[in-house]
């Protein structure tokens, strides 16, 4: 999973009613865009505004229009990576995790010496050797294929006894 920065400058619109604290309301909208997604990642967090600029008030609206300098996190999904992922359902199928809103299916047929128990009211996988995932638990996982459609999703291979 790759980390990184990256500084951006955009021109944002504010109506005349958010004028009283324009830094406050910039703030407001740039937050807005954690946890949205592009072909460049998923954005994690938005931090130090550094420069805002006023470029221009709009005729048509009377919204006035600033430059903003900022940076913001960004998290990319990459084949190979290891991380941890947050198990959110069980099926006979595999596992489903998450992290930062990407969406993970660890296939059964990947798990080997894992048996999946649906008999119980909670389901969980269990390994021949005794450990048990259930929802709820973190796992280590290997990424082996992403995919992007407007949100990232992932299959990966289930790490265990590292």
């Amino acid at each position: 999973m790759l980390f990184r920065y990256k500084q951006v400058q955009e021109v944002i619109s504010l109506p005349p009613e958010k004028l009283s604290s324009i830094r406050e309301h910039i703030n407001q909208l740039l937050q807005k865009e954690v946890g949205n997604s592009s072909a460049e990642g998923i954005i994690t967090d938005i931090s130090d505004v550094s420069d805002i600029k006023s470029l221009f008030i709009s005729r048509v609206n009377g919204h006035s229009h600033f430059r903003v300098h900022y940076w913001k996190e960004l998290i990319k999904p990459e084949e190979g990576s290891i991380y941890t992922a947050h198990v959110d359902r069980i099926y006979e199928e595999g596992l489903f995790c998450s992290i930062h809103n990407i969406d993970i299916l660890i296939p059964a047929p990947r798990m080997v010496n894992w048996h999946f128990n649906g008999q119980c009211v909670t389901k969980y996988f269990q390994h021949s050797k005794g450990k048990r995932i259930s929802v709820g638990d973190d796992v280590r996982l290997r990424v082996i294929a992403v995919r992007y459609d407007k949100k990232y999703q992932c299959l990966a291979d289930l790490i265990f006894g590292d």
